[in-house]
């Protein structure tokens, strides 16, 4: 006799010990309902997806993208000077300065940081939905898709010619950063 009560033989949720599985011996089973994965074979024709692959993109382009945004944010925010107005004292006028630094990097990075983590999600689901119709495609090719779609997507509350530019700007983002990802792996370091 596999798991169940020795005193009542009803399923899990029913009076009794609630269902927790026993052996022949009446000792309870530690763990009782655990199934691990197996590993799959990899000369088996199964679809074999990727795993636990997409948090280690989320922290390795996310975050680089968020710093490097909040520097380039930074430094617009540098060259953006306030008005100098009459009765300002100088402290009010670097405060404002600072302020406008500030309020431009967060921005910046704020903005980044949304469209790469909808970039990494809109690619995860089409990757996971058409898996099969995608597998012949380059990764330029892939990269460029995630990104049009994200760009449409980013933009769609716009109106259609934002929508429109969103995607075409996306798409270019997309495949510029796989042909660099792609000679960056490859060890061809830009062509040199």
């Amino acid at each position: 006799m596999q798991g169940g009560n020795p005193f009542d033989r009803q399923g899990f949720g029913q009076p009794g010990f609630g269902g927790m599985p026993f052996d022949d011996n009446d000792s309870f089973i530690a763990g009782g309902g655990v199934q691990r994965r197996k590993r799959q074979d990899p000369n088996s024709s199964e679809i074999q997806r990727e795993h636990g692959v997409f948090h280690e993109k989320l922290g390795s382009i996310l975050g680089p993208a968020y710093v490097g945004a909040f520097g380039l944010g930074a430094i617009y925010g540098l060259t953006k000077t306030p008005p100098m107005r009459a009765r300002r004292t100088y402290r009010l006028y670097i405060n404002n300065y600072l302020n406008e630094i500030g309020k431009n990097s967060s921005r910046w990075a704020n903005q980044t940081a949304a469209a790469v983590f909808l970039y990494l999600l809109v690619g995860k689901c089409i990757n996971f939905v058409f898996f099969e119709e995608l597998e012949h495609l380059p990764d330029s090719a892939k990269a460029s898709t995630y990104g049009l779609f994200t760009g449409l997507l980013y933009k769609s509350t716009r109106g259609f010619r934002p929508a429109l530019f969103g995607s075409v700007l996306g798409a270019s983002f997309g495949y510029a950063f796989a042909s660099f990802w792609e000679r960056s792996s490859d060890g061809k370091k830009f062509g040199l």
